[in-house]
């Protein structure tokens, strides 16, 4: 990659779509790069200046703040996107976060996430990085490349982590109150994060934990607008349905969903069957599957309000 200076700020700015102000200030502030000048004193920029430039963009994309993505660079880590390592910082934080889980290494872990929550916007490490664990764990769970016990730890850990989040989001009193019903212990981490999206989201929620046949007693206590029924199999799916239809309570509606990867492993009859209950494990996934329920993301009902 050529180190000769010969695109001027116009070209430079044009090309990375960023305007002059910004470029100076980052030259300023953080002296990241030094172009080299022309006879008339006008600053030129060099290929490798450029790939710095749009790696540094790149992150601000992807939620880094200017001065973290500094810090990025400076620890060295610029270069192996310069030189096009496909796997970029996110998916390596995920990767080390399940190596250090899947050994036993809690120390280890809890300072992978400290350094995530460092960096990232507290959103992308919930659904980016914490769910890209727990998609990693059901890829693999049933195979012998992980082991009851290394589920039961990394699952526990994470769950963990999302009840202390959870409990500590705000949310608005202005929109409807959820309870996110854990119908199976087993998918007690996916039912987390579900609550994060939806908390996060703006609605208020309560997360408990039981059996179904408890639904109609919490609902007499809690005025919620809506219930979802989390389920991993369709064996607790089948019976979330049929108490659906037979259940009595008039002013709350209830949604059975189907959390986690369990669809991808399903035939394409049972798919077509439960297909209005899979919600998978994405937020992407969730956002579609609100929309198409015609629930509201976040403000999107104050809007209609005001």
């Amino acid at each position: 990659m050529s180190s000769e200076g010969k695109y001027n700020v116009k070209a430079v700015t044009k090309k990375l779509g960023i305007n002059p102000e910004t470029l100076r200030a980052w030259e300023r502030r953080y002296q990241i790069i030094k172009p080299s000048r022309n006879e008339a004193g006008h600053r030129l920029y060099s290929d490798q200046h450029l790939a710095i430039l749009t790696w540094l963009i790149d992150k601000v994309k992807e939620g880094f703040t200017i001065s973290q993505a500094i810090e990025l660079y400076e620890k060295g880590e610029v270069f192996q996107g310069i030189v096009g390592d496909s796997t970029s910082f996110l998916t390596k934080t995920v990767s080390d976060l399940f190596e250090a889980l899947s050994t036993f290494q809690e120390s280890k872990a809890r300072k992978i996430i400290e350094q995530a929550f460092s960096m990232y916007q507290f959103e992308r490490v919930v659904f980016d990085i914490f769910g890209g664990v727990v998609r990693k764990v059901q890829d693999l769970h049933g195979t012998d490349k992980l082991v009851q016990a290394q589920v039961n730890f990394i699952c526990s850990f994470l769950t963990s982590r999302l009840s202390l989040i959870n409990h500590s989001l705000p949310s608005s009193t202005r929109m409807p109150m959820v309870i996110i019903y854990g119908a199976n212990r087993k998918n007690e981490v996916e039912c987390q994060l579900f609550t994060f999206y939806l908390r996060y989201s703006g609605f208020q929620t309560t997360y408990i934990q039981s059996s179904i046949e408890e639904i109609d007693f919490v609902t007499s206590k809690i005025n919620a607008s809506y219930v979802f029924i989390c389920c991993n199999n369709i064996d607790v799916l089948e019976e979330a349905i049929a108490f659906t239809k037979s259940q009595h309570v008039k002013t709350t509606t209830i949604y059975c969903c189907l959390l986690g990867q369990t669809a991808t492993r399903l035939s394409e009859n049972e798919r077509n069957t439960y297909k209005e209950y899979i919600f998978g494990l994405s937020k992407q996934e969730w956002e579609k599957e609100m929309l198409k329920k015609g629930l509201y993301r976040r403000g999107e009902k104050n809007k209609h309000n005001d």
